[in-house]
């Protein structure tokens, strides 16, 4: 035993160094590791901010074409009811707009990268605000505006196309030499049809639950433009 501690004395230091040589080792084994942990991360936390942004950006134009299209049935049921007030007889505009109001435009929501980081778990980026802003866009402003598009929708289903089938013709264009049959072409009595209070307050309705759709999607419209762009800005961080 005295032996060996006396070997322990006279090299301690050469011990010393030999330790101290495995414990960077050791530590620089595990500082690699982490670094190749954390650079995996960045690329699989940037694949999904890209995903997502490929999606928002879809879904940014449809909600603007859907805006414009509302506009132009709302500013339809306006040109309608001035039509009816008028001592005049209905014309081809007055039956455009009639079919034109009892359109939809349905709104898709692609949402497939979210779907799928939802199914992986939410935490797909180290950036809380931006988080939590995409999440209530999925989850808040989406499911209203598909709440918004279910009213409109069974107003036109369940009062303005029954009215229409009751109260107008159907028609046939053979312009071209073309046969085409088509709904509502001309009002079954129109004099009757522009006194109707029911038909007034059926375009009404549909002005009024267009009028608040677009009032809503005005602000998200805005929300995902800024979303957008600050996911891009996180992108350019990780890459």
């Amino acid at each position: 035993m005295k032996k060996v501690l006396a070997h322990l004395k006279d090299n301690w230091y050469q011990y010393a160094l030999e330790t101290l040589v495995v414990i960077i080792g050791i530590l620089i084994a595990f500082s690699l590791s982490n670094w190749k942990e954390s650079i995996k991360d960045r690329k699989k936390e940037r694949e999904s901010l890209e995903s997502l942004k490929t999606d928002l950006a879809e879904n940014l134009m449809e909600i603007k074409e859907i805006r414009e299209r509302e506009i132009e049935k709302r500013d339809a049921s306006d040109s309608l009811l001035l039509f009816l007030f008028k001592n005049e007889d209905y014309n081809r505009r007055f039956i455009r707009n009639a079919r034109l109001i009892k359109s939809h435009n349905i709104f898709n929501s692609p949402k497939a990268a979210y779907s799928y980081l939802e199914s992986e778990g939410i935490d797909f980026t180290k950036n809380d605000t931006l988080r939590k802003s995409i999440i209530e866009i999925y989850e808040q402003d989406f499911k209203n505006i598909h709440y918004r598009q279910e009213i409109l929708l069974k107003a036109i289903q369940e009062n303005y196309l029954p009215y229409l089938f009751k109260n107008f013709k159907p028609g046939i264009d053979t312009t071209g030499g073309v046969v085409k049959f088509y709904e509502f072409s001309r009002p079954i009595d129109y004099p009757t049809l522009r006194q109707d209070p029911q038909f007034q307050n059926l375009i009404l309705l549909l002005k009024k639950n267009r009028a608040i759709r677009v009032l809503r999607l005005d602000p998200t419209i805005q929300k995902l433009e800024k979303i957008i762009e600050a996911i891009g800005k996180e992108i350019e961080k990780l890459s």
